[in-house]
């Protein structure tokens, strides 16, 4: 795992900005002025390693790769409040909302954990979706599950019964599949040895791929914002993308970070970047020309 400090995801929630800094547990900045982000709260002594989160109204989903699934209470972002968790042995990865109450734990060999959190306070295994390799991220339609599995490629389930998840299709991708998004029918994912791949998820048993765009680096995460995609590839920074033809997907630019981009969220013009050591970067599209960070947020508490 990365050293202290490392911010590995970064989502943005109006002008607040909610980051996992691993060892840091969870970090809340105020960004309503994006050149002066300020530093609000955390919670630290929750957490041993907090990797990824989503927010679901005042709740804030974390994982931790040490430790398993932390709920907290965030409607007051300068005292965010422990709500309840789940232990687990395996490391965590990837998490993600499951329609009527339910959260996603990618564990990475373990596969995904589904776990109901219709009571939050006390989170409650319901079933497992095995891995055909390494379970690094999961994003959900309704019912439909998508698996960024490593070497495994992609795997979808079919979750109306979260207790018998039933697989719809996998796919050998590439070398190794870890980034993965959803914008509508269409889907995003990224592997190591082939860069970006789109796929027409229409029918979700039978994936249909537009197109390719071979990229550099470590390709880590993918995220979607209306006709743009950012790809983030730790030292080899940001690529950011147009996809308003998924058929044929534009390199408009590059940006980059520093140490390494881990993950990305967007607000209006900028970017809000989880970029490792660097902690949360902030980047103006409208200079996307220059390739420069506008400013880099240590955010040390």
């Amino acid at each position: 795992l990365p050293a202290p400090g490392h911010i590995e995801q970064v989502v943005i929630d109006g002008n607040l900005a909610f980051l996992a800094g691993n060892r840091q547990g969870v970090l809340i900045a105020d960004i309503s002025d994006p050149k002066r982000p300020k530093f609000l709260g955390g919670e630290r002594d929750s957490f041993q390693a907090a990797w990824d989160l989503v927010l679901d109204g005042h709740l804030l989903y974390v994982s931790d790769a040490q430790k398993g699934l932390v709920v907290l209470d965030v409607s007051d972002p300068q005292r965010p409040r422990w709500v309840g968790q789940y232990d687990s042995a395996d490391r965590c990865f990837g998490v993600a909302l499951l329609r009527d109450g339910y959260v996603l734990l990618a564990q990475g060999r373990s596969g995904v954990l589904i776990l109901d959190v219709s009571n939050p306070r006390n989170p409650r295994k319901v079933g497992r979706i095995s891995s055909r390799d390494f379970s690094w991220n999961v994003v959900a339609r309704d019912k439909t599950v998508f698996i960024a599995d490593g070497r495994g490629g992609l795997q979808v389930f079919d979750l109306h019964n979260p207790s018998q998840p039933q697989l719809l299709v996998e796919m050998m991708i590439g070398k190794h599949c870890r980034g993965i998004a959803l914008q509508e029918n269409l889907l995003f994912l990224t592997d190591m040895s082939r860069g970006l791949l789109i796929f027409d998820m229409s029918d979700p048993r039978s994936p249909v791929q537009l197109s390719e765009l071979p990229l550099s680096g470590v390709t880590r995460s993918v995220s979607v914002f209306e006709e743009q995609v950012v790809v983030s590839a730790e030292r080899s920074g940001l690529y950011i993308v147009n996809v308003s033809v998924p058929e044929s997907p534009q390199l408009i630019g590059q940006v980059q970070t520093g140490f390494g981009a881990r993950n990305v969220h967007s607000s209006g013009r900028y970017l809000f970047v989880a970029a490792g050591q660097d902690g949360l970067s902030v980047i103006d599209l409208d200079r996307v020309g220059s390739r420069k960070v506008l400013h880099d947020f240590p955010l040390s508490p």
